[in-house]
């Protein structure tokens, strides 16, 4: 398969449409009080991602055998039920499950699929009477434990060979 076909699969349509609908977020990261140190959550939660599309766009190939396409399922149908029901923490979640499954799945996935929350807006309104630099303390330990997660069970089963 030539390199370009390797980017063109349907997992990475599925992410992008997730990424499109959940756009929004960027919106309330500028301008919601309790929201504006979540985007910094989320490239923190997202470091073993780029890790691992690092390590398999250097490598010989993809490691495309050993991921499921079943966590795109959640993803798209999530996706389309928040865009169709004005529900964006759907839309958020699908994207989770799309960013989440882009590195393979195994059980370890279900917990650092679960730290997404750390970058999502239900967390500010769950915790919103911790104040400002508590609430920034918490999420930053929720998004690290999904990057310690990732690192020590995820990234070592399914980096390339």
């Amino acid at each position: 398969m030539n390199s370009l076909g390797r980017w063109l699969r349907p997992e990475w349509a599925v992410t992008a449409f997730t990424l499109w609908r959940s756009l929004v977020l960027i919106e309330g990261w500028r301008h919601a009080p309790l929201e504006r140190a979540a985007w910094v959550m989320f490239l923190v939660w997202l470091v073993p991602l780029g890790v691992f599309t690092w390590r398999a766009a250097t490598g010989p190939s993809l490691p495309t055998t050993n991921r499921p396409i079943w966590p795109f399922i959640p993803a798209l149908l999530l996706t389309l039920v928040g865009t169709l029901g004005s529900l964006n923490a759907l839309c958020y979640v699908g994207l989770a499950f799309a960013l989440v499954g882009l590195t393979g799945w195994s059980w370890w996935h279900w917990l650092w699929l679960a730290t997404a929350v750390s970058w999502m807006p239900v967390f500010g309104w769950l915790a919103q009477g911790l104040g400002l630099n508590l609430l920034f303390a918490v999420r930053l330990a929720v998004a690290l434990a999904g990057v310690v997660i990732a690192f020590r069970w995820i990234l070592p089963r399914t980096s390339p060979s």
